[in-house]
């Protein structure tokens, strides 16, 4: 069978365009809460968190750093906003490995050339269980729905 070179381009385009579909659904592994699928991220229960400080475990495969200070725990971007880097937690602070900006443990930027904060992600107590959801975006604290109290009994569901 001889096909044209006008139906050859057109079949090759339509396959392309159609392997670029599936790529994308097979890539979609994101962070997801156990047993669900979405944005968000089980982070754990709130004694996983009993000292002040941040832990950058989740930052590598869902770039989400956790962090409690006080009586709050909070959620925020391990994806520095100069290139999109994953940050570490250097101890004191947030560093990006790649041209050096650090922010400090509310996101804030302490040195460039990053000159956005981390972003804030929504973060909720589900039945003794953290989950954070990246759906959700705050700039700081100031909202109740981008922290936890560490005080706070169990919600019977976290929002999505």
């Amino acid at each position: 069978m001889e096909i044209d070179r006008r139906t050859f381009v057109a079949a090759a385009g339509a396959l392309a365009c159609a392997m670029c579909g599936c790529a994308g659904d097979a890539n979609t592994v994101g962070p997801q809460a156990k047993g669900g699928e979405g944005p968000n991220l089980d982070v754990g229960t709130l004694a996983d968190y009993p000292h002040d400080g941040a832990t950058d475990r989740f930052a590598k495969k869902s770039e989400v750093i956790v962090i409690r200070r006080g009586d709050r725990i909070f959620a925020i971007s391990a994806a520095c906003t100069h290139r999109n880097c994953i940050v570490r937690n250097s101890g004191t602070n947030l560093r990006c490995p790649c041209h050096g900006s650090r922010f400090d443990y509310d996101g804030n930027v302490t040195r460039g050339p990053a000159k956005r904060p981390l972003i804030h992600f929504g973060i909720a107590n589900d039945n003794g269980r953290l989950i954070v959801d990246k759906s959700q975006s705050y700039n700081d604290l100031s909202d109740s729905g981008s922290y936890v109290s560490v005080r706070a009994q169990p919600t019977t569901g976290a929002t999505s």
